[in-house]
């Protein structure tokens, strides 16, 4: 008989939840333990997740103190504030073969070295959950440019979320481009701050320039909202030396016109949410 992998949520909220309803579709033994600082967050992940789960996976409400002592894999899906409290608290009492974190890690430099440093004298296998260059949407994007050099990608739209989102797009440009170390060109942002969703968490617009060693180019350009709820469409614009593809993303969509001198072509893509992404 198969041991249950034993698998660690930290963090019950929205992102929490997807991660959460992705793996109650495994197919093999697992014990998944929730973990949150709050009971109704336990509480609403019971009842939400109760009847999809299978067989195979047991949902198991935990705190840190009462997970077992060595675990297969944990997720951290709290909010960057308490996540290197968690980390800590998290390291010095259980063992574990591999971590997910979320972004932002961080919101202090500092954390980033006492985190590595901690990580690596335990010798945890990390990663950073970076949808974009997986996804298959995404993929299928950056294939139309095969080994197309001189690549220039502007990200526009209102309200996307510049601080929170940028790095998903830096992801993409990495993986469209072949990597290549990246460098801030330039920055400015508006004076204004605006609430997010996320209580206690603050956005800002502006443009942002990066650039990598190859000469290929990245322009963020998030615009301030009229009204910081509603949800704009994100444009996605890419160029090469031999093709164009002019995008829009929004939700679980991904739109795609491209162009060369060869061929022109519209497509729509499904984009695949993290419930589906996690197993």
């Amino acid at each position: 008989m198969i041991s249950p992998s034993r698998i660690a949520i930290i963090g019950c909220g929205n992102l929490g939840k997807r991660h959460i309803e992705s793996l109650v579709k495994s197919k093999n033994p697992m014990d998944l333990f929730i973990v949150d600082n709050s009971d109704i967050a336990i509480d609403a992940c019971l009842k939400e997740f109760k009847f999809i789960s299978n067989q195979l996976v047991r949902i198991i409400p935990s705190d840190i103190d009462n997970l077992p002592n060595k675990l297969n894999l944990v997720i951290v899906a709290t909010t960057s504030d308490a996540r290197r409290l968690v980390l800590v608290d998290l390291i010095s009492k259980k063992e574990m073969d591999y971590l997910l974190l979320e972004k932002f890690l961080f919101d202090e430099e500092i954390q980033y070295h006492e985190i590595e440093k901690l990580l690596s004298k335990n010798s945890i296998t990390t990663w950073v959950n970076e949808w974009t260059s997986h996804e298959k949407s995404f993929i299928e994007l950056a294939s139309l440019f095969g080994d197309n050099k001189n690549i220039h990608m502007r990200v526009s739209g209102k309200n996307w979320r510049l601080c929170c989102n940028s790095v998903h797009f830096i992801n993409f440009f990495d993986f469209l481009t072949n990597g290549g170390s990246l460098n801030l060109v330039s920055s400015s942002y508006d004076s204004s701050l605006y609430e997010t969703k996320r209580k206690g968490f603050l956005e800002l617009s502006g443009v942002i320039e990066i650039s990598n060693s190859h000469g290929d180019m990245l322009s963020l350009e998030s615009f301030a909202p009229e009204d910081s709820e509603t949800t704009h469409p994100i444009y996605i614009d890419i160029k090469s030396d031999t093709g164009e593809a002019k995008c829009i993303y929004q939700a679980d969509s991904l739109k795609i016109q491209f162009n060369n001198d060869q061929n022109s072509f519209f497509k729509e893509l499904k984009v695949e949410y993290q419930s589906a992404m996690t197993l």
